[in-house]
């Protein structure tokens, strides 16, 4: 895990503070061992940076201290900015499975740390209620 610490693809999210980018990199080390392509690797530090810097300020500096405990609010108020910055839907939807996959690998407990409650992450509906609320995400 050390190497991707100093790789210059994560020092794209330089923004972040030490537990947000500990969470990433402990994610993107889990791609890496699981023989994941480096370009993908790349993509997702692409898609954390495109979700951290079109959040509201109000979000982002909350976020960028843990980015674990980002809440339905937030990505509320992340896609009604990534519409009004004009991203496409496929890239809202990419950026938004991306989000899913680490929250699941982090609510799954092999990153959670000690006293930290569970479910204080991102979970998606069920199929059955995709059709409620904004884009199925519980508040």
């Amino acid at each position: 895990m050390s190497a991707l610490h100093n790789s210059p693809d994560l020092r794209r999210l330089r923004f972040l503070d030490q537990p947000s980018l500990e969470a990433v990199a402990q994610y993107l080390s889990v791609l890496q061992t699981r023989h994941y392509a480096p370009k993908t690797i790349q993509t997702t530090i692409g898609m954390f940076k495109t979700f951290c810097m079109c959040l509201p300020a109000s979000c982002r500096s909350r976020i960028s201290r843990d980015v674990t405990r980002t809440t339905a609010v937030d990505i509320d108020a992340w896609l009604d900015a990534a519409h009004h910055h004009g991203l496409a839907p496929s890239t809202i939807n990419n950026i938004l499975n991306a989000l899913h996959r680490m929250f699941v690998w982090t609510l799954t407990g092999r990153a959670r740390s000690p006293g930290s409650a569970p479910g204080q992450g991102i979970r998606r509906a069920s199929s059955s209620g995709a059709g409620s609320g904004s884009a199925g995400w519980p508040h």
